[in-house]
C-alpha cells in the first residue's frame, strides 16, 4: 500500500527513571470537550487546578483531528502551501532579501525595541499570527517551536512523544478550557498583573517535557558584548517546572541538558550555553541554579546553586538581561513586577568566565515541565509560563537564510493525546512516510541542511551505537546516511543520555527543487525493541 503523505508548506522570509527505562508517556491524561489543537482567538478564566490552570468554556481554536486542513505560507514571498494530506501540516520562514547569498553581508544595528537602544531582533507579542505552524500563535517568520519529553521512551504502544492537554490560565475571552499542540502557544490579552498583551506557553508535556521556542534570525555577537533581554514568569517550583534560555551555534531544536537519568536527560547541545532560572532561594523566588557551558558536546556545569534570588510571584513577570561575549556571560534580573510595564532595580544574578567556540548563533526560550502531575497530586496538567518583550542587540541578520519548517503530525493516541513526532521504519522495511515540504525556493541557495530531534533506543550505560545510522533522502535523490559522530557517541557515554539528539543533516542542494520537495526517513541497526522517532523538522537553507 502507498505510505502516508505528509505536507509542508513554506515560511519564507525528580522523577524517577528506572534504570530498566520503564516506559513513562509525555502525559498521563487524554482531552476531554472543548480541547483546542490548533491556536484560535479567546479569554479563559481562573483556575482551582494547581493554582494555575484556568477554563472558560467558550470555544476558540479549531480541532485539528490528524493534522489535516490547509496551511498557507508566510513572509516576504506571500507563497501559499496549499492544502495538507493526512499526518502533517506546515510552514516556512524567509530571511528576508538577499536570502540564500551565504555570509558576506554587513549588517547595520535594529531600532530601538524591547528596551535596547537598538534591537536587532524584538517581539513584544501584541496579537496572534494567524498562522497554522508549529509555534502556535507565534509569528512563524520569528519563531521555530520544538516540543519534547526526555525520557527513554517516547515510542511506545501507539505513542510517539504523545502530549496531553494542558488547562488554559486566565488569557482572553474565546479560547476553551484545555489546549493540546501546537495551540499551547497562546497570545493573552492584559491581565491584572500583566498590563501589556504577552506570550502565554502551556508545557504539558510530562517527564522531563519541554517547550522550545528559537528565535530564527541569528544573534551576532562577534568581537563585542551582545545583550538578550526578556521578560518572564520567574516563579518556579523545582519537581514541577522552571524556564531557561539558551544560546546555540546550531539551529537545533530543544536544546537540554542531562546531569542524572531523571534530570532532564535531554538533547545536548553541539555548542552552547543554558542558563536555568531554576533556583527559589527557600522562597517564592528566582534566580539561577544551573549554567551549562557545551563544546563539542562536552557539557560543563559552570555555576550551580549562586544563592542569589529576586523576588517572583505566579502570573507575575520578572526581567532579565544577559550580556554575552565568547569569554564572559552576566545575568542580571528585577524583582516581580506588580503590572508586566514597570521594574524595580535589576540585581546581578551571575557573573563568570566562561570559553565559547562561536560569537553567531540562536536564542530558544524553554519553558520546562520536569513532571507537574507527580508532584502536585495530579492537580497540574503544565507548566505554564508569561513572556513578554523578547529582544537582542547587535547586527540585525536579516537576510542570507530562509528556513521551511516540518509541522507536527498531530495524531491523535488512543488514550486523547497527539502525536508530535514521527516513527521511522528500519531501511529495510523503507520509509514509513513521505514529508512534502510545499513551496522552497532555491534561488541563490549555496547551503542546505535538516535540522531536527531524533531519539532512539539507548539504555543509559550501554555501548554507544557505533553502526547505527539515521538515513534519509530528498526528491527520491540518493540515501544519505548520518551515523552518529565520535563526539556526540562521546557525550551518550559521558552524560545518561537515553538516545535524545539533536542533529543538523547535510544536504545535497541537487537534492533539492523549486516547490514541493518530498522528504523520507529510515534508520540502520536501530536498537530494539522501540521505534525511532524525528520530529521538530526544520529546513535550513543559506
Amino acid at each position: 500500500m502507498p505510505v502516508p503523505s505528509i505536507r509542508i508548506s513554506s515560511i519564507r522570509v525528580a522523577a524517577a527513571l528506572f534504570s530498566a527505562l520503564t516506559l513513562v508517556a509525555c502525559t498521563a491524561s487524554g482531552p476531554g470537550a472543548g480541547v483546542a489543537t490548533d491556536a484560535g482567538g479567546g479569554r479563559a478564566g481562573s483556575s482551582a487546578a494547581g493554582g494555575r490552570g484556568g477554563a472558560s468554556s467558550s470555544t476558540g481554536g479549531s480541532s485539528n483531528g490528524n493534522g489535516g486542513g490547509a496551511s498557507g505560507g508566510f513572509g516576504a514571498s506571500g507563497a501559499s502551501g496549499g492544502d495538507a494530506a493526512a499526518g502533517g501540516r506546515a510552514g516556512g520562514v524567509d530571511g528576508g532579501a538577499g536570502a540564500g547569498a551565504g555570509g558576506s553581508n554587513s549588517y547595520p544595528p535594529g531600532p530601538p525595541g524591547c528596551g535596547l537602544a537598538e534591537a536587532a531582533f524584538c517581539d513584544t507579542f501584541d496579537a496572534p499570527a494567524g498562522a497554522k505552524t508549529r509555534a502556535g500563535e507565534l509569528d512563524p517568520k520569528k519563531w521555530s517551536a520544538a516540543r519534547f519529553c526526555n525520557i527513554g521512551g517516547p515510542s511506545s504502544d501507539d505513542e510517539a512523544v504523545a502530549i496531553g492537554p494542558a488547562t488554559i490560565p486566565a488569557c482572553r475571552t474565546g479560547l476553551p478550557a484545555k489546549a493540546l499542540p501546537s495551540a499551547d502557544a497562546l497570545i493573552c490579552d492584559a491581565t491584572d498583573n500583566v498590563h501589556n498583551n504577552h506570550l502565554l506557553v502551556l508545557t504539558a508535556a510530562q517527564n522531563y517535557g519541554q517547550n522550545s521556542y528559537r528565535i530564527r534570525q541569528p544573534f551576532d555577537f562577534t568581537d563585542r558584548t551582545g545583550t538578550v533581554v526578556f521578560d518572564v514568569e520567574g516563579h518556579n517550583v523545582g519537581n514541577q517546572g522552571w524556564v531557561s534560555i539558551e544560546i546555540t551555534e546550531d539551529p537545533a531544536p530543544a536544546p537540554s541538558f542531562s546531569l542524572q537519568q531523571n534530570f532532564e536527560n535531554g538533547s545536548i547541545p553541539r555548542n552552547g550555553i543554558e542558563i536555568h532560572l531554576d533556583n527559589v532561594c527557600g522562597g517564592d523566588n528566582v534566580g539561577i541554579y544551573y549554567l551549562f557551558v557545551y563544546n563539542d558536546y562536552h557539557q560543563d556545569l559552570v555555576l550551580t546553586d549562586t544563592g542569589i534570588c529576586v523576588p517572583a510571584g505566579a502570573g507575575r513577570l520578572n526581567r532579565f538581561e544577559v550580556k554575552l561575549s565568547k569569554t564572559r556571560v552576566e545575568v542580571r534580573g528585577t524583582p516581580a513586577s506588580s503590572d508586566g510595564v514597570t521594574f524595580g532595580t535589576a540585581v546581578l544574578l551571575a557573573v563568570k568566565d566562561i570559553t565559547l567556540p562561536f560569537s553567531r548563533g540562536y536564542v530558544h526560550l524553554t519553558t520546562h515541565n520536569h513532571a507537574t502531575l507527580k508532584y502536585s497530586n495530579q492537580t497540574v496538567d503544565a507548566w505554564t509560563a508569561r513572556w513578554d518583550n523578547v529582544g537582542f542587540d547587535g547586527p540585525a541578520v536579516t537576510s542570507g537564510w530562509r528556513e521551511y519548517e516540518a509541522l507536527d503530525p498531530l495524531q491523535p493516541t488512543a488514550n486523547g493525546k497527539l502525536n508530535v513526532a514521527w516513527r521511522v521504519a528500519k531501511d529495510t522495511d523503507g520509509p514509513a512516510q513521505k514529508i512534502e515540504i510545499a513551496n522552497v525556493d532555491v534561488a541563490g541557495v549555496t547551503r542546505a541542511r535538516l535540522a531536527l530531534q531524533h531519539w532512539t533506543y539507548h539504555p543509559v550505560g550501554t555501548p554507544t551505537p557505533i553502526e547505527y545510522s539515521l538515513d534519509y533522502r530528498l526528491n527520491g535523490h540518493a540515501w544519505r546516511h548520518r551515523s552518529l559522530t565520535a563526539s556526540e557517541r562521546k557525550m551518550m557515554t559521558d552524560v545518561p543520555n537515553a538516545g535524545t539528539l539533536s542533529l543538523m543533516l547535510d544536504v545535497d542542494v541537487a537534492d533539492l527543487k523549486s516547490g514541493a520537495n518530498i522528504v523520507e526517513f529510515t534508520t540502520t541497526n536501530a536498537t530494539p525493541p522501540l521505534v525511532p522517532v524525528v520530529l521538530n523538522i526544520d529546513l535550513i537553507l543559506e
